[in-house]
């Protein structure tokens, strides 16, 4: 079979890829609104996601904005941050990126995850849902680094 026929490109397109986004949101309940820039805010468990569809529709970006931040002016636990971020990245499939806010002295934490999006897919609830969970994976992983550079550094002090 050739590829064309297995793939119908009119299955894509921003609006459709947001309106089933939508759809899904709405039937499992996840509190959600369109904004004016055309992303999706979505609520799930408890935390607060932007989704950006791309403009072919084929797949989209999820960001979790501001999850985690840590004063600048601690050297040692700022360090300790950068250091769990490049080991997270080393090791998740999703991105940490951190901002800085020079004004308020803090540094925030963002997670960016790019998800390919295949309408075909037999039920996209349960992938979906799967992208949510592992977009919070990605906090449970970091602060289990960060534990562990906290005791490795304790270790060497002791």
């Amino acid at each position: 079979m050739d590829t064309k026929e297995v793939i119908n490109t009119s299955l894509y397109s921003k609006e459709k890829t947001t309106t089933l986004l939508q759809n899904i949101f709405e039937d499992k309940s996840w509190e959600h609104e369109y904004h004016e820039n055309g992303d999706l805010i979505v609520t799930y468990q408890g935390e607060h996601f932007v989704i950006e569809v791309a403009h072919d529709g084929c797949h989209f970006r999820i960001w979790d904005l501001h999850w985690y931040s840590v004063s600048t002016e601690n050297l040692a636990n700022f360090a300790m941050v950068r250091k769990a971020i490049n080991e997270c990245n080393a090791l998740i499939n999703s991105t940490l990126i951190y901002s800085v806010n020079e004004e308020e002295h803090e540094m925030n934490l963002l997670t960016r995850k790019d998800i390919d999006w295949i309408p075909l897919i037999s039920d996209l609830k349960p992938y979906l849902q799967n992208v949510m969970d592992s977009m919070l994976t990605v906090h449970h992983y970091f602060f289990q680094v960060m534990e562990n550079l906290r005791q490795e550094e304790y270790a060497k002090q002791n």
